[in-house]
C-alpha cells in the first residue's frame, strides 16, 4: 500500500471514526451517570439496614397513600405600584423662589409650608390697591353728602333737575369704583397669599424640581407629593382573563423582593384595552404598610379555574443520579400476603416544604414506604 492511501486512511479515521467514538463514549459516560454509576455502592449489609429491604420483616411502619389534590391554578401578571392620589405642586403666580424648607422622601402634613416665593411686588401691589380704595372711600362719602344736599334743595325748587341728577350720577360713579377697589383689594391679598404654598394633603415628597432661587411659573411642577396610604397595584391583565373580573374581588399579590404575599382587592377596572397587548389595566387596593413606595414591582396572581394531581411526601423518594424511586406497598388480595416493589417515578413542583406532585409512576390510593434518616 503506498504511503499517499495509509495518510487518506489515517486522515478519514481522524475525520469521521474518531468523533463518532468520543461521542459514543461521552454519552455512555452521561447515561451512567444518570443511573447513579459513579454513586458509593450498598454491600449487603448496608441493604440489610437500610428501608430498601423489601423483606415484609424489615418493612417499616410509616406508610404514606398517594392522594389526589385540588389545586387552584393562577396566571401570573406583572405591576407597579402607584399612588392613588398623586399631585404635582406648582405655583399659581410668576415669582422667585425663596425658600423651599422640605426635601425629597420628607412626610409632610397638610397645611404645612413647602415653598416661599418672592413676595415683594405682590405686597407693592396691595399697597396700591389699599390706597385706592382708601381713595374711591372718600369720594363715594363726599358724592354721598352732596347728593343729600341735592335732594334737599330740589324738594324746595333751589335747583334744577339737571343739577339734580348731575349729583346722582357723581354719586353712582363713586360707588361703582368703591366697589372696584374692594375687588382689587381682595384679588391683591389672594395674590399675596399664593406666595406661601402649602401642602394641600398629609404625604409624602417624591422629588423637588426646583431649588431657591429659581423662576416658579404657573402650572409648573415644582415638586410631587404622594399619599401612601393610596397606594395600588396596577398591572396589565390579558383580556381574556381580565373580563372574569369583578371590582371587589380579592386576589394573591406579591409585593418586591420579600417574596410575602397579601391580598388585594380589585379597585377598578380600567374600561379600556391597551391595543399592544390586548390587556386592561386593572388597580387593586393592598393593606397599609411603611415600608413600601411607590414605583416599586408586585406580582397579581389571578385564578384562571383549578386542576388535580397527584400528591407525594418527599420522604418517600430515593433518588439515584437523576432518577426518582419509590417503594410501592402492596397486599395480595387472594394470599394476603404484603410485597413491595421498587418503581421509576417522575416529579415536579413541591406545593409545600415536605409535598410534591407526581408527574408519573403511581396512581391515587397506593402506598408507600417513607423512609427513615438510615437511606
Amino acid at each position: 500500500m503506498k504511503s499517499n492511501d495509509v495518510g487518506k486512511i489515517l486522515k478519514f479515521a481522524l475525520l469521521k471514526v474518531v468523533p463518532i467514538l468520543g461521542g459514543g463514549a461521552l454519552m455512555l459516560i452521561v447515561v451512567a451517570w444518570m443511573i447513579g454509576f459513579f454513586e458509593p455502592k450498598l454491600t449487603s449489609e448496608d441493604l440489610a439496614e437500610s428501608c430498601l429491604n423489601t423483606t415484609e420483616s424489615s418493612l417499616p411502619e410509616d406508610l404514606y397513600t398517594v392522594q389526589v389534590i385540588v389545586k387552584e391554578v393562577t396566571e401570573e401578571s406583572v405591576g407597579t405600584l402607584m399612588a392613588a392620589e398623586r399631585m404635582a405642586i406648582s405655583a399659581r403666580v410668576m415669582a422667585p423662589i425663596e425658600e423651599m424648607p422640605i426635601r425629597a422622601g420628607q412626610r409632610v402634613e397638610q397645611g404645612q409650608t413647602l415653598v416661599v416665593l418672592d413676595r415683594r411686588s405682590f405686597e407693592s401691589q396691595l399697597l396700591q390697591a389699599e390706597a385706592n380704595q382708601t381713595a374711591a372711600v372718600a369720594a363715594t362719602e363726599q358724592s354721598t353728602s352732596n347728593f343729600e344736599r341735592m335732594s334737599t334743595l330740589r324738594a324746595s325748587n333751589s335747583v334744577s333737575q339737571a343739577e339734580f341728577d348731575r349729583a346722582k350720577e357723581q354719586l353712582l360713579v363713586a360707588e361703582a369704583r368703591l366697589v372696584e377697589a374692594n375687588a382689587s383689594v381682595d384679588e391683591s391679598n389672594i395674590r399675596l397669599s399664593y406666595t406661601e404654598i402649602v401642602a394641600p394633603r398629609a404625604g409624602i415628597i417624591v422629588d423637588r424640581i426646583a431649588q431657591p432661587g429659581d423662576l416658579a411659573n404657573p402650572g409648573v411642577p415644582l415638586l410631587h407629593l404622594y399619599d401612601p396610604e393610596s397606594l395600588r397595584l396596577e398591572a396589565p391583565i390579558p383580556e381574556r382573563r381580565a373580563e372574569e373580573l369583578s371590582v371587589g374581588q380579592a386576589m394573591d399579590v406579591e409585593i418586591g423582593s420579600k417574596g410575602v404575599r397579601i391580598q388585594g382587592i380589585v379597585d377598578e377596572i380600567v374600561p379600556q384595552a391597551e391595543v399592544a397587548s390586548r390587556s386592561f389595566l386593572v388597580k387593586l387596593s393592598i393593606p397599609q404598610d411603611p415600608t413600601l413606595f411607590e414605583g416599586l414591582y408586585g406580582r397579581v396572581f389571578v385564578p384562571v379555574g383549578a386542576r388535580e394531581h397527584l400528591c407525594l411526601h418527599q420522604d418517600a423518594i430515593q433518588r439515584i443520579g437523576q432518577l426518582e424511586f419509590v417503594t410501592v406497598v402492596r397486599e395480595d388480595p387472594e394470599s394476603g400476603e404484603t410485597t413491595t416493589e421498587r418503581r421509576a417515578i417522575k416529579t415536579g413542583q413541591y406545593g409545600d416544604a415536605t409535598h410534591l406532585e407526581v408527574l408519573s409512576g403511581l396512581e391515587a390510593g397506593e402506598q408507600v414506604l417513607l423512609h427513615t434518616p438510615c437511606d
